[in-house]
């Protein structure tokens, strides 16, 4: 049996059957990641300062490295408009409403 390879387009910013739910959160940064940033949701998240910096390091290893040129294509790949965190709503949910 033959492989072959097919390409689906999933958009999954609608659902088809007219049904979403509200967006809640407590923080929601602008879209990409920054030094800054990093900072910010480290403090929200209260991590201790060697987490901060383990982040910061990890985060500049990040921007020097090429894309890959191997494997599947990832040129449709836009980093600057990912949210990278957002902070949901304090407090547990007790019903699906």
């Amino acid at each position: 049996m033959a492989d072959t390879e097919q390409n689906v387009a999933i958009d999954l910013g609608k659902y088809q059957l007219g049904w979403s739910d509200e967006e809640d959160y407590v923080y929601k940064p602008q879209k990409g990641l920054s030094e800054d940033i990093i900072r910010e949701m480290s403090f929200l998240k209260k991590e201790p300062e060697w987490m901060l910096d383990f982040r910061l390091r990890s985060y500049e290893i990040f921007k020097r490295k090429p894309m890959p040129n191997w494997g599947g294509d990832t040129s449709e790949i836009f980093f600057d408009d990912i949210y990278y965190y957002i902070k949901p709503t304090e407090g547990q949910v007790d019903a699906w409403e």
